[in-house]
């Protein structure tokens, strides 16, 4: 699959997924901005956090169907001695509304970070001349004025530092 893609003029999202999906055995989903929710936040509402130093560099991590909260764990494949931990964090309304209060938890989707500013500056002014014409406006778009007009005043701030260091 990378030999065959790394030798194909890609140059966005739709190409990449019908250029990968050409595999025999491969299904290429894209992946939208409603794909990715913030787990993160609903973890800390229902669950406790490991104790510092609960995780050790060697270690093994299980959990059960029986007790999905529960985390077992042993610090080598060997070992015979475990700790459990239950992760469930106590609910002021009982045991049977935190059941109903996660299923009724509604997840965040998560924002997209983007390029950095740098990035879409370097894109533009480096890459885009390599880029074929019709994708130019699609992958290496021009960063607004006021994005380029910031970067050239730290560059210029930048130097001017690194100017005064080499002289001291």
């Amino acid at each position: 699959m990378k030999l065959r893609f790394h030798k194909s003029d890609v140059y966005t999202m739709e190409m990449l997924l019908s250029k990968l999906n050409e595999q025999p055995n491969v299904t290429v989903l894209e992946a939208m901005e409603d794909t990715f929710l913030d787990y993160r936040k609903m973890l800390d509402v229902f669950y406790k956090q490991f104790n510092s130093g609960t995780v050790q560099k060697n270690h093994m991590l299980w959990v059960t169907s029986a007790k999905a909260t529960t985390i077992i764990s042993k610090e080598y494949k060997d070992a015979t001695q475990t700790v459990a931990k239950d992760f469930l964090k106590n609910s002021k309304d009982g045991v049977g509304s935190q059941k109903q209060q996660l299923d009724a938890y509604v997840l965040i989707i998560l924002k997209p970070p983007g390029l950095k500013e740098i990035k879409m500056a370097e894109l533009y002014s480096k890459w885009q001349p390599y880029v074929p014409e019709p994708y130019r406006d699609l992958i290496c778009l021009k960063p607004p004025d006021d994005i380029l007009e910031r970067l050239v005043a730290s560059k210029r701030k930048w130097q001017k530092q690194r100017g005064c260091a080499m002289h001291a």
